[in-house]
């Protein structure tokens, strides 16, 4: 049962950084046109400003995280396999 520990670790310690990133992350945008409005409304490239770059970049972001979720989600999926395989073997 060490690699079902190893496991539950894994899963866990994954999904409280992806938790964290994500709030700190996708609330930036709101939080920061409303702390400094001038700043998120001036352009920066042609008529784009800086809170339309933050909001392309969420979307972006959003995919990354999916991808990231997805590869994590095949080393785990391996790692109960080999629990499974234990828990066959011990029967």
């Amino acid at each position: 049962m060490e690699i079902f520990e190893k496991w539950e670790q894994e899963r866990r310690k994954f999904i409280l950084k992806m938790t964290i990133f994500s709030i700190v992350f996708f609330l930036s945008l709101p939080i920061s046109i409303g702390l400094f409005p001038e700043f998120m409304s001036q352009p920066r490239f042609g008529w784009l400003s800086f809170a339309w770059l933050l909001g392309f970049a969420q979307i972006g972001v959003t995919w990354l995280l999916c991808w990231f979720y997805w590869l994590k989600a095949e080393q785990l999926d391996e790692l109960l396999i080999e629990v499974k395989r234990q828990l066959e073997a011990a029967e």
